[in-house]
């Protein structure tokens, strides 16, 4: 996956995995409030109800941006902190067997892997989309 930090950059690739993994969460979070606003106004024009839609959905495209742009201040401080010479040890993992420490180490031993997945999905549906893609089939 080298060729994939060469090409975008690895605090790029970092910070946007950050970001997309974040995202889940915070789609989720806004998805929960739009249906209690909805469900709580019923009686609203068919309007409000849909500007209220397209709230929530800016508020997720700033909810992205705010992190990605906390991540990439992040990360660029960890990989300058990263290439300095340590003369300290790393000492042995003695902890749980499953915590959230280990499962973002994990997660950033494996974040090229996972942006280079979404691309590729996000490829797929944009040809998709664009009529340059596979068809579906007839229903």
């Amino acid at each position: 996956m080298s060729w994939l930090a060469e090409w975008l950059g690895t605090a790029f690739i970092y910070a946007l995995g950050w970001t997309l993994l974040h995202s889940l969460w915070q789609g989720a979070l806004v998805a929960a409030l739009l249906a209690l606003v909805l469900a709580a106004t019923p009686r609203w024009s068919a309007n409000a109800r849909y500007l209220c839609g397209v709230a929530a959905l800016g508020l997720v495209l700033v909810l992205a941006v705010l992190t990605y742009s906390r991540y990439s201040l992040l990360v660029e401080a960890a990989l300058t902190e990263a290439a300095k010479p340590s003369t300290e040890a790393a000492l042995a993992d003695s902890g749980p067997v499953f915590s959230w420490e280990s499962f973002a180490l994990w997660l950033n031993r494996h974040m090229p892997q996972v942006v280079l997945l979404w691309l590729v999905g996000f490829t797929l549906f944009l040809t998709r989309y664009c009529g340059w893609g596979f068809p579906l089939p007839p229903s």
